[in-house]
């Protein structure tokens, strides 16, 4: 099917994992899961109602500083969407 709508990827997280998020990254993440989520719900709606195709990714923690460490890529917001993307494209192409 083709589709001419933009795609974006957003990192998901889930509630139990969250605090491991947190250490990873104290500074770009919020401080809390609830706010984490309002906020990113709240941003995906936004782009949908703007023409996005969105994807969540769920990105668990311990494999995102695996891939860090061999990627040799910060765990920041920057690093966690090119984790996301990743995980996106290979579950496209598998």
């Amino acid at each position: 099917m083709n589709n001419d709508r933009p795609i974006i990827v957003l990192c998901w997280f889930t509630r139990g994992d969250y605090d491991a998020h947190l250490v990873l990254d104290p500074k770009d993440m919020k401080p809390r899961f609830d706010q984490w989520l309002k906020d990113a719900e709240a941003h995906e709606q936004d782009l949908k109602a703007h023409g996005y195709i969105v994807h969540r990714v769920m990105v668990d923690s311990k494999k995102l500083l695996t891939w860090a460490t061999l990627s040799g890529v910060k765990i920041d917001a920057t690093g966690r969407a090119r984790y996301a993307h990743q995980l996106f494209i290979q579950g496209q192409m598998n």
